[in-house]
């Protein structure tokens, strides 16, 4: 279960790591960078990889049709500042000078952002107040000086 958050560049995420069912199983990030592109990433594992390959070729080729039970990625293509939700093998183009969040506490994350939180702000509150939420949270943000992404840990 997971937050993804973003706003004004800057995606974050919880650590908490859980089963469909709820059943917790430790702590590893949700944010992943391959390059000028990252993605925040909400659910079954089994499409992650398949992800991280579609964002290092740029955005060339089909969309990931990964197997397993569903997924929601939230990918910013820095080289052309385009944000995209992946979901489940579709694609959607989003505004990134717009709020976004996916997963469990999506709802308390948009309440968050929508009354001004930052994402890592959204995320904490997710990560303290959503059942299906928890651990520290960690950021990225693309640096346009050295066109790479910068991470940060906030507890």
């Amino acid at each position: 279960m997971t937050i993804v958050a973003w706003r004004d560049g800057v995606l974050a995420s919880d650590t908490m790591m859980a089963t469909g069912y709820g059943v917790k199983t430790g702590y590893r990030p949700k944010i992943y960078a391959k390059g000028h592109n990252a993605v925040g990433f909400s659910g079954d594992v089994a499409a992650l990889s398949a992800i991280l390959r579609w964002i290092e070729a740029a955005d060339e080729g089909a969309i990931p049709q990964a197997g397993g039970s569903g997924y929601s990625a939230l990918v910013f293509l820095g080289a052309d500042r385009r944000l995209i939700l992946l979901e489940d093998g579709g694609m959607q183009e989003l505004d990134p000078s717009k709020p976004r969040a996916i997963g469990a506490a999506c709802e308390l994350a948009y309440g968050a952002l929508f009354h001004g939180a930052t994402a890592v702000d959204a995320a904490k509150i997710c990560a303290e107040y959503h059942k299906d939420c928890g651990g520290s949270v960690r950021s990225a943000s693309f640096d346009l000086a050295s066109s790479s992404w910068v991470f940060s840990d906030h507890s």
